[in-house]
């Protein structure tokens, strides 16, 4: 399998299991900054999120070969990616988001066909014709959408 490296953020997230050793640790730490430690927010799946920064500073002395961990191996780490799923929906931004009717531009892989400039229709929620005036297709034709952003 090919390596596969994406750009991240110290700033994003990491979702972890904290593992009893990892609570315990996660308590400790606010001593040093004279604050009692927040409570930990557990999510449906059992994992906590941290900033990247706040995990590498909280837990980077316990992660170690033969270490207790102070989490299970297996984590989430948020990743920005440009492109989205025909599950997500465009949502107005910029300019688009203040017109009564939005319209937004975006990069789409169509099924059968290939790349293209669509416009998705928030009113109606279809994809319209590059000229932005007739409907083109439904969210299932596409693979996956991306934003065109606007000059700065």
């Amino acid at each position: 399998m090919k390596e596969q490296y994406k750009d991240t953020n110290l700033n994003y997230y990491i979702k972890v299991r904290l593992t009893d050793e990892g609570v315990k640790r996660y308590k400790e730490s606010y001593p040093d900054y004279g604050i009692d430690a927040p409570g930990i927010d557990i999510d449906d799946e059992g994992f906590t999120q941290f900033q990247i920064h706040d995990f590498m500073n909280i837990f980077g002395k316990r992660l170690f070969m033969g270490a207790t961990l102070p989490c299970e191996t297996n984590c989430k780490i948020q990743v920005k990616d440009e492109w989205h799923t025909p599950e997500e929906e465009p949502v107005p931004f910029g300019k688009y988001g203040t017109e009564r009717y939005p319209q937004i531009p975006c990069l789409v892989d169509i099924k059968n066909y290939g790349y293209g400039i669509r416009y998705w229709n928030v009113k109606e929620k279809c994809w319209d014709d590059e000229s932005c005036d007739d409907y083109y297709c439904d969210m299932d034709r596409i693979k996956k959408w991306a934003y065109i952003k606007e000059d700065e």
